[in-house]
């Protein structure tokens, strides 16, 4: 099931337990194999450390407490492709931006490319698997997801007026801990760079409920699921930075 959560500082807390995941030597071995075979279908492929959460307690008046560890691309990518929903700490956390373009009154997705391991042909945000960092403290893990989703705008984009982003909320899975946070930005001049991503596709504001309900089984989940809980709200008008971390 998926919970969908607004986030407001107070109110979202975080802790770190790296005695997950819990994998057998077996299944540690199927995860080497699983990558091997995906890196000789797809050399591009990279494994990275990740952030994974291996559990979410909600509370009274809205709090959420998210536990989380580090993990890799290459666990998460077994996981995912074998259905491992039980495993905690498996499933990678990731954050989404859709970025306003100020001047043209609409907001930026992207049409992926065939070169990525998930979703090809399919419109995202511009959005990624969270970095691990072992310098971040957990006091400042909300400053962090801010830094990360601009990391991820600026790999996938050029733009003149980057400057601020604010974090708007997310979700959990509640099968699989899976976590994904969404972030509000506005841009100017954006564009594609080269890589993982086909095309720009610009929706005018008053469109993106339109945009979703003519195209629900070609947007990424992570995506749909965002744009299922504020596209109404982005129709009506941009997004607020009010309180946004400035970059």
């Amino acid at each position: 099931m998926i919970k969908y959560f607004e986030a407001k500082e107070k109110k979202l807390s975080f802790c770190r337990d790296d005695s997950y995941p819990r994998l057998t030597n077996l299944q540690k071995a199927d995860v080497k194999s699983h990558w091997e075979n995906a890196q000789r279908t797809n050399p591009n492929l990279f494994n990275s450390q990740i952030y994974c959460c291996n559990g979410v307690k909600t509370g009274l008046f809205g709090r959420t407490s998210f536990s989380i560890n580090k993990s890799d691309y290459a666990t998460y990518e077994w996981a995912r492709a074998n259905g491992k929903k039980a495993i905690k700490g498996v499933f990678a956390m990731g954050d989404c931006v859709i970025p306003y373009e100020v001047d043209a009154d609409s907001y930026c997705f992207a049409l992926r490319g065939n070169g990525v391991a998930f979703d090809q042909g399919k419109y995202c945000g511009f959005a990624g698997v969270i970095d691990y960092d072992r310098s971040v403290e957990m006091t400042n893990f909300l400053q962090y997801l801010v830094v990360h989703g601009a990391k991820e705008v600026n790999e996938e984009t050029t733009t003149t007026a980057l400057s601020a982003l604010r974090l708007l909320g997310g979700y959990f899975d509640t099968e699989t801990n899976k976590v994904e946070f969404f972030h509000a930005a506005s841009v100017r001049n954006l564009s594609l760079k080269g890589g993982e991503n086909k095309r720009l596709v610009m929706i005018p504001r008053r469109g993106v409920r339109d945009f979703l309900d003519a195209n629900s089984e070609q947007i990424e989940t992570s995506t749909l699921n965002h744009l299922n809980h504020w596209a109404s709200k982005m129709d009506r008008k941009p997004l607020s930075l009010k309180g946004a971390y400035t970059i």
